[in-house]
């Protein structure tokens, strides 16, 4: 990666305030360019300015990607900062997890304006400016969504789908000006999008997914983000194994939609196109969670393919199928649990014969 690349060039970061963006405004620092940062929440923007390199090269322009007829103007304040934009990382996002049926046509509205209108607005503010400016770039981060729809995902999926249409046509139509455009499909990233997503009626989703706690890390995420730009390529796919799930809907797509039919995680991780991240358990023991639970998994269910599941405080099921211990009992790869049980300070697993083994998160 040429580290010099991004020396004085100025970047705006929108969703910087956490996640892939909070990366890629460190990285990006570290390499001398100068930033504008976006989000909603300006303390957190606070705390990524100051665990930056270069924090003095670096202005925070707080915004609400919802409020769409807001943009225009805090679009041309971020271009009037340093007189210019070389890069613009369209990263602000929010998820609808429901049934299409349960999905609110005021939820779908919300998560085009945030996903989709909003970077709309923020394009079409800058492109005659870019224009004129003769340079400029568009970073924009999609998903496996934006390739393929998954159950529970509808609203989510159609707002990343709208991001591929709308920015190939941009390229196609202004390349010739010197703008390009640099589409990211991101696999698996562990950020909180799943805890801070939404149902179709509006409240609040809570919880952390497995397949997303597996995912690679934001820095790794925003690592392979800014070698697909420094390369220029028009796309990249950034993620673990699960990312190459793209190659499977274009060569063999009778295959992939038969799997992501029916529990397509699940579907994903029996093919290897997605980390295992099962644990077992033996039978007879118990689980405290430190709260007012303990969950006997002498009672657990078994689903269909045998493996084991129990809910833990009533708030999620988790599914267990191989476990490693040191000799002296404790439970490696811990920070793996701690999605399956946010609300534990210290959990122990109690064996029949009485001996118990502390695990704490």
């Amino acid at each position: 990666m040429k580290s010099f690349f991004f020396n004085n060039k100025i970047c705006w970061i929108t969703g910087a305030s956490s996640g892939i963006g909070a990366a890629l405004a460190s990285s990006l620092n570290a390499m001398g360019a100068t930033l504008i940062l976006s989000a909603r929440n300006i303390e957190k923007l606070e705390i990524v300015k100051a665990n930056c390199t270069f924090p003095d090269k670096i202005s925070i322009l707080p915004c609400d990607m919802e409020e769409t007829g807001k943009l225009p103007d805090i679009t041309l304040e971020a271009w009037k900062l340093y007189n210019g934009i070389d890069y613009v990382f369209a990263n602000a996002g929010m998820a609808i997890r429901d049934m299409i049926i349960n999905t609110e046509m005021e939820m779908v509205q919300k998560v085009m304006n945030v996903n989709f209108i909003s970077n709309v607005v923020i394009s079409k503010t800058l492109l005659p400016l870019m224009q004129e400016q003769g340079t400029g770039c568009f970073v924009v981060t999609s998903s496996l969504c934006g390739k393929f729809g998954i159950p529970k995902l509808g609203a989510y999926s159609a707002s990343k789908h709208a991001l591929h249409g709308f920015y190939e046509t941009l390229r196609a139509e202004y390349e010739k000006d010197g703008i390009k455009v640099t589409m990211i499909t991101a696999g698996m990233v562990k950020t909180n999008i799943s805890m801070n997503a939404l149902k179709g009626n509006g409240s609040s989703y809570g919880r952390m997914q497995a397949a997303v706690a597996s995912g690679i890390s934001p820095e790794k995420c925003a690592k392979g983000i800014i070698k697909a730009v420094t390369r220029g390529q028009c796309e990249a796919l950034v993620g673990a194994i699960e990312k190459y799930s793209v190659l499977i809907k274009r060569f063999f797509p009778g295959l992939l939609r038969i799997i992501i039919t029916n529990n397509p995680m699940r579907r994903l991780r029996d093919l290897g196109l997605l980390p295992n991240t099962k644990y077992e358990i033996p039978a007879s023991s118990k689980i405290s969670t430190g709260c007012k639970n303990n969950c006997d998994i002498s009672d657990q269910e078994k689903n269909s393919h045998g493996n084991s599941r129990f809910h833990v405080n009533n708030l999620h099921t988790v599914r267990f199928n191989s476990v490693k211990k040191h000799s002296s009992g404790h439970i490696q790869d811990k920070q793996k649990y701690l999605p399956f049980f946010p609300n534990c300070v210290n959990g122990r697993k109690n064996y029949a014969d009485g001996g118990t083994n502390a695990l704490t998160y």
